[in-house]
């Protein structure tokens, strides 16, 4: 006596087929999720790679930037004092400098003030100066500091002066014509 489960072959096929529909229905999901995963961390890696490139030509042109910063930077920072420890010591150094055009010019300096100076970057050292001058000296003196090595501002400027007028007539001693 046979034991075993005989399948007609009209029955076989339909039941092979139903088996490979229920092994496709149960492993094909789980492979469609890899499958997804797999595509989107592809997609990933590739962003991740484009924004490396990206920013290794970013970094090209920065470092570049930075160069001509830093050699901007240099040539302008050939007309500021730097040796200097603190405000007054860089209001003495301003002071001296001027007492020297000053004296280059001709001109007589009456007072030198120190102002508050201004912090930050860069610090500002402000003068009040006080002098008496020719028309040609006061020339040559603001020549003389707009050509000197470093750089100044000349944040307020107040001109006085003596000034004489000259007439011919009868209160002068003169004919009245």
């Amino acid at each position: 006596m046979r034991n075993h489960l005989t399948v007609s072959p009209a029955l076989r096929l339909p039941l092979l087929l139903a088996l490979g529909v229920l092994l496709l229905a149960a492993l094909l999901p789980p492979f469609l999720r890899w499958q997804r995963s797999l595509e989107e961390e592809i997609a990933r890696r590739q962003q991740v790679a484009a924004r490396e490139q990206a920013l290794a030509g970013s970094q090209a042109r920065l470092e570049a930037e930075l160069q001509k910063a830093s050699a901007a930077y240099t040539a302008a920072a050939r007309y500021f004092y730097r040796d200097f420890a603190d405000a007054r010591a860089l209001q003495l150094k301003l002071q001296k400098k001027v007492e020297q055009l000053a004296a280059a010019s001709r001109i007589k300096l009456k007072s030198c003030d120190w102002l508050l100076p201004v912090t930050g970057f860069p610090l500002q050292v402000p003068l009040k100066l006080r002098f008496e001058a020719r028309p040609g000296e006061l020339v040559s003196f603001l020549h003389a500091l707009e050509n000197d090595s470093y750089f100044y501002t000349i944040d307020h400027l107040m001109v006085g002066c003596d000034l004489s007028a000259y007439g011919i007539g009868p209160a002068a001693g003169g004919k009245h014509e």
